[in-house]
């Protein structure tokens, strides 16, 4: 039997200009001068998981692996999903959403046939049911282990090179790591609120429009902006944050057009300001604006998603989350930044006040348990 469907006279050449058809479990089939003819089998064992699968998530399974299997034939056209299991039609339906675990990326459409008609129904009856559970090895992994195993010589085995590749230095070199990454260095809590600053622009939005967000290092308390990009307009909103809050000692940022400009440098200067850029597309060296930046964004998807105004949205995110007390520091950016603590909807039964100086000490806990866990994890030694 297998010799006869191998056989080229039973198969034909894909054409991909053919109407093309997946029969599972699995028959790969086109229509050549007015003729179904089969161009490719495959078939495999469940494994002991598999075997426990319903019935309709088998009849899944068998579509996405035939997809999966003709990948090389299929992908990027359209073709017919042939299925003697009725149920598969409604759940690849237009109007239905499959779960993750059966969703595939191809453009398909599901056909059920009754199974005396299925060509694959005879053929997959015909496994031998003492073989093992398949091997998913991907083609790539496959192609590998092919040339590993023609190009080790005779005299050697693959353990040996391996074991001999492990301690060659040449190879260490062209095959290792980078460089490890530099040891986490946390930004000290500063000598008090809006003296440092750190600000940067997030977007564009679907609007059009960016965010411009001030973050004060000391309090974490940060101020949010829709405005244009121009070095002009973020120079007129700076001004306006400024006027509620005062004057930094010093700002950082990116190395943008708008905060690189001449304009912006002047304006620096004249409110004697310090201006400290990052190095540029290197988003840890000014992480307390990205993480903020992290979450409106987040804020912002949810609110479009659920169809609101992601303005107002925003702004309710913005009073939460200056009233609530920072994990980092046990107070609230206002309380830190205003010296009162910020009254919302939620009661406050808070009655102990934390000093200066014990917020001083959980910072600095606070930053080197952060500190020793990121170090562990990337092996670094300090």
């Amino acid at each position: 039997m297998k010799t006869s469907l191998s056989d080229t006279g039973t198969l034909a050449y894909f054409n991909k200009n053919a109407p093309t058809k997946v029969i599972a479990n699995a028959v790969l089939v086109q229509e050549q001068r007015g003729e179904q003819v089969a161009v490719c089998y495959a078939s495999r064992c469940l494994t002991d998981c598999e075997r426990r699968y319903s019935q309709t998530e088998k009849e899944a399974l068998a579509l996405v692996w035939a997809c999966e299997k003709f990948h090389a034939y299929v992908y990027g056209m359209k073709f017919d999903l042939v299925t003697d299991h009725k149920p598969l039609e409604a759940i690849y339906g237009t109007r239905s959403k499959p779960c993750a675990r059966i969703e595939q990326p191809y453009d398909f459409h599901v056909v059920h046939i009754p199974g005396p008609q299925h060509i694959a129904d005879p053929l997959s009856r015909l496994i031998d049911g003492k073989a093992g559970p398949p091997e998913h090895k991907h083609e790539a992994e496959m192609y590998v282990c092919f040339v590993v195993l023609n190009a080790t010589p005779r005299a050697m085995n693959t353990r040996e090179v391996e074991e001999a590749s492990a301690t060659d230095d040449e190879l260490h070199k062209m095959v290792a790591r980078p460089d490890p990454p530099e040891p986490l260095k946390p930004t000290p809590l500063q000598g008090g609120p809006w003296r440092d600053l750190a600000v940067d622009l997030m977007g564009p939005l679907p609007s059009g429009y960016h965010l411009l967000v001030v973050v004060d290092y000391y309090s974490r308390y940060y101020e949010v902006v829709v405005q244009t990009t121009t070095a002009g307009k973020v120079i007129d909103c700076l001004d306006e944050v400024f006027s509620r809050h005062g004057l930094p000692v010093s700002l950082k940022s990116d190395n943008g057009p708008q905060f690189a400009s001449e304009e912006f440098q002047e304006y620096c200067k004249q409110n004697n300001i310090v201006h400290c850029k990052v190095t540029a597309r290197w988003a840890q060296a000014n992480g307390e604006v990205e993480r903020q930046n992290a979450s409106l964004l987040k804020r912002i998807q949810i609110a479009q998603a659920e169809s609101r105004d992601w303005r107002k949205e925003m702004r309710k995110d913005l009073t939460s989350y200056r009233s609530i007390a920072h994990p980092t520091t046990g107070k609230s950016p206002a309380e830190l930044l205003f010296g009162r603590k910020m009254r919302g909807k939620l009661p406050d039964m808070t009655i102990n006040q934390v000093p200066n100086m014990a917020v001083r000490d959980r910072d600095a806990e606070q930053k080197g348990k952060a500190k020793m866990y990121a170090d562990a994890r990337h092996n670094i030694l300090t």
